[in-house]
């Protein structure tokens, strides 16, 4: 029997978010940026974003919902940002917006540069 409540609470810890809580928005700002996914309200995303950017400059420059998110940057200062049905694409859409502002060198942002929201 314990072995059944074990398994159950462990399925509920990996088990998908809600489709209410699929907000994400992204912040960039002052050299910084910063994502936030799975939130029940957007207002919320918006402000985890901002904190996770850390710069006072930061703005939030997208929303997404069930969605994935990409932020491409490069050393010249260009960027590029996109949201998309999946990460290939948001991250493919990314980089060129980043070489159409001019990016010589535009990467994905790794380890926060990408995230997928309610999927």
């Amino acid at each position: 029997m314990r072995k059944w409540v074990v398994i159950a609470v462990a399925a509920g810890l990996v088990a998908p978010v809600p489709a209410a809580w699929a907000n994400g928005a992204l912040a960039v700002g002052g050299g910084s940026f910063g994502f936030s996914r799975n939130h029940e309200s957007l207002r919320h995303a918006e402000e985890l974003a901002l904190n996770n950017c850390g710069n006072p400059e930061c703005r939030i420059v997208m929303t997404f919902a069930n969605a994935c998110a990409a932020y491409a940057h490069a050393s010249n200062g260009a960027w590029g940002w996109a949201f998309r049905p999946n990460e290939q694409a948001a991250r493919d859409r990314a980089m060129e917006n980043c070489f159409a502002k001019g990016g010589r060198d535009c990467v994905v942002q790794t380890n926060r540069g990408y995230e997928c929201d309610g999927l």
